[in-house]
């Protein structure tokens, strides 16, 4: 009853869905009306620095733009929430914008921007991947993926937790060991499949690594 309106790629329609009990002539049709865009993205950019991750973008206008938020994901699939920046509200010059991701992650990272209105509509812009793997060697863990045996090389003063969980979140082998050095896990018990390596040093410093086990 009454009409649904659809909104997507800044167009509007509106389609009449009543149904009519006496007829006259009359044109079913759609109307359909541009919507201005609320914001015109000029890039989105992430970059290697020491020990972090630096994620840029830049806008030409924005219209009723209350914030940004970047998000992060490890298989590119499943993203949370990592930042929050304000956003300009309406503005026709170009604004830039950046954000740091300092904790230390091995591998693929995927990022993703989200732009939010004021009246909490959001849109959701490319994905974009980086591995910064060559820029951060303070900890290296091989080979990976792996069959029973994995190797922490690392330079940590002083003792660091080890945790590795499973796809579900589940710690499934912790323990505190010196890793300055190198230091072997033996996981030949573990089933085939992804799990994530994270290690925290006593100054609560992390590393997350992805484990791939074949």
């Amino acid at each position: 009853k009454g009409a649904i309106l659809n909104i997507a790629d800044g167009t509007s329609s509106i389609t009449s869905t009543k149904l009519f009990e006496h007829y006259s002539p009359i044109t079913i049709g759609t109307l359909v009306f541009e919507n201005p865009l609320p914001v015109e993205l000029l890039r989105f950019d992430v970059s290697c620095q020491v020990q972090n991750r630096v994620i840029s973008w830049s806008t030409a206008t924005e219209t009723n733009s209350d914030y940004f938020v970047v998000e992060r994901s490890f298989n590119g699939i499943n993203f949370h929430e990592i930042a929050q920046v304000q956003g300009a509200g309406n503005s026709n010059v170009v604004n830039n914008y950046s954000t740091v991701d300092d904790e230390f992650i091995s591998g693929n990272i995927y990022y993703r921007l989200k732009q939010v209105d004021f009246d909490g509509t959001a849109k959701v812009f490319d994905i974009q991947v980086v591995n910064c793997d060559g820029e951060n060697q303070i900890v290296l863990v091989k080979p990976n993926p792996f069959k029973e045996i994995i190797e922490i090389v690392a330079s940590i003063d002083g003792n660091s937790r080890v945790d590795i969980f499973n796809s579900l979140g589940k710690v499934i082998h912790s323990e505190v060991s010196y890793l300055n050095g190198t230091k072997q896990i033996d996981l030949a018990n573990l089933k085939p499949g992804v799990y994530m390596l994270r290690i925290t040093e006593s100054n609560g410093k992390v590393y997350n690594f992805k484990l791939v086990k074949n």
